[in-house]
Formats: structure tokens, C-alpha cells, sequence
């Protein structure tokens, strides 16, 4: 019984499978991942009234409730729970909601839950293929592309000089960096990184993966 139960729940968690029930729970799992985002990007917003942030709470912890439940059905169906917890989408499922809990019990700060619920929108590289791709790329070269962006964001240009070749350029109040990787088993993933701004301010990252693909980062300000 026991065996059939989790057989049937791993067809229903399967993201790319065709096991009837399947598109409705991955639509409440898209859901949930969408309600966590809006609750990390404005939760933090000083103007909001309460109404809104209780509406905000009310999707953070729905949200939550509902990774809770795949967190540990997931933990319960896997072939071999150890390593589904220290795999990458183990790790990104717990660290999504502990810090929700944590700060139930008083441990954990508002803010950490924040940024669980911002961890959460990560878990689209189950069901987006592109999106699914550039984590994987994040994931392994991630001291590369960590490089990058503290190098950039810190004017350390011997540490950014270190990992990539760097080309400038400069147009009036606009400016644009491009970084090359200088390891081939980098290269092989990241054709390049391109970080765009105007004065002193980062307004876009355009990651350039090998296979043709790209993943775009534009920031502004709040209105």
C-alpha cells in the first residue's frame, strides 16, 4: 500500500511527466512559487497599509504551507533522502521554508523569510527547461560568476582581471563590461558576461551561455 501511495505521488511531483492529476499539482506548485515572489519583492515596502500586508501574509504563508507539504513528500519518496538533501533542489526546497518556521519559534529574522520566499522562484528550474539550465550553469560555475558580480560591484578589477578578459566600453553617461572567461571549463558553459549601467548604477546583467542561450537581469528603480 505504502509503495503504491509513493509511486503515485512521484508521478504527481514529476514536472515533466503525464499522470493525470500531474498539471494540477504543478499548477499549485507555480502558484505558490508566484504568491512567494510577490511576497518577497513587497514585503518589504514601507507604504504598504495593512490590508495589503495582510493579504501579502496571507501568500507568504499559504505559500510556505504548500512547499512545507512537497518539501516533505519529496523527502519521502526519494530513492535515497540523504542525497536528495544535499542536492541542489533539496537544498533550495528546504532553505525555502525553514526560515519561515525558524521565525515562528523566534529564532529567525523577517527578513530571513524574505529571502526564502525570493529562494523560492529557483524552483521554477523544474518546470521551465531554460530557466532549469541557467541554474545548472549557476550551480557549477558559480565562484566564476560570483567573481564577476562581486568584482564588478566592488571596482576590484584585479580579481575580475583574474578570472576573465575584460573589455570596456563607454558612451556619454552609458557604459557596458564585457567579461570573457579565461578557463576553457568555464567557456564551455558561459560564452560571456555583460554588465550594462549608466553612471555609478548596474541597470542590466546579460549572462550568454554557450548553447546560444541567454538569461537577462534588468534592474531599476522603484517608482
Amino acid at each position: 500500500m505504502a509503495s503504491a501511495v509513493r509511486a503515485r505521488i512521484t508521478e504527481l511531483l514529476d514536472a515533466r511527466g503525464d499522470a493525470p492529476g500531474r498539471k494540477g499539482v504543478t499548477a499549485l506548485l507555480l502558484t505558490a512559487i508566484a504568491a512567494a515572489t510577490i511576497f518577497g519583492l513587497f514585503a518589504t515596502l514601507p507604504e504598504l497599509d495593512a490590508g495589503a500586508r495582510l493579504r501579502l501574509r496571507f501568500l507568504g504563508g499559504a505559500a510556505v504551507i504548500v512547499f512545507t507539504v512537497e518539501f516533505l513528500l519529496r523527502l519521502w519518496i526519494a530513492p535515497s533522502r540523504r542525497h536528495y538533501i544535499l542536492s541542489f533542489p533539496g537544498v533550495v526546497d528546504f532553505l525555502t521554508v525553514l526560515p519561515f518556521w525558524l521565525h515562528l519559534a523566534g529564532i529567525a529574522t523577517p527578513m530571513a523569510v524574505i529571502l526564502g520566499m525570493l529562494l523560492a522562484s529557483v524552483k521554477l528550474a523544474r518546470y521551465v527547461p531554460g530557466f532549469g539550465l541557467v541554474a545548472a550553469v549557476f550551480r557549477a560555475e558559480r565562484r566564476a560568476l560570483f567573481a564577476a558580480l562581486v568584482g564588478t560591484l566592488s571596482g576590484d578589477e584585479a580579481r575580475l582581471r583574474d578570472m576573465f578578459d575584460v573589455f570596456f566600453t563607454d558612451t556619454d553617461c552609458n557604459w557596458r563590461m564585457t567579461l570573457v572567461p579565461k578557463q576553457e571549463r568555464v567557456r564551455a558553459k558561459v560564452d560571456g558576461i555583460e554588465i550594462a549601467g549608466n553612471s555609478g548604477s548596474i541597470v542590466e546583467i546579460l549572462l550568454k551561455l554557450a548553447n546560444g542561450d541567454r538569461s537577462v537581469l534588468t534592474i531599476r528603480e522603484a517608482e
